[in-house]
């Protein structure tokens, strides 16, 4: 069985969700992408309600590097499946899973994944 986490979604670019997890101070970490799961019906629906937490700036301590990305106010939870962590703490082949009612101050790298800051991940 694959690890089932929840992460919060901070962003979105093209047909893709872009999630994070809060380091152990509390900045909020990018850990990957997912559009595995992500229907139209889906994004279609949730579109109007990402618009309006809308940001201009990134919440992410290391965001993306995209052209498209759009950011969100971290505050829609989803769980996400995912085949194992990466070196770089990314997630390796994301699908999303559900939605969670979790708040998101949940949504935290633990067990050594994030490292003892908040600065971006080893390269």
């Amino acid at each position: 069985m694959l690890p089932r986490l929840v992460f919060v979604v901070a962003g979105v670019a093209a047909a893709y969700w872009l999630l994070g997890a809060f380091a152990p101070a509390g900045r909020l970490r990018f850990i990957g992408a997912v559009g595995a799961g992500l229907s139209e019906g889906i994004g279609g629906r949730l579109l109007p309600w990402l618009q309006a937490r809308r940001r201009d700036a990134s919440p992410f301590v290391d965001p993306p590097r995209c052209a498209d990305c759009r950011w969100v106010a971290p505050e829609l939870v989803v769980r996400v499946s995912f085949a194992e962590w990466t070196a770089d703490l990314r997630l390796r082949a994301p699908a999303l899973a559900g939605f969670s009612t979790d708040p998101p101050e949940v949504c935290r790298l633990v067990g050594g994944l994030g490292g003892a800051d908040d600065g971006p991940g080893r390269g």
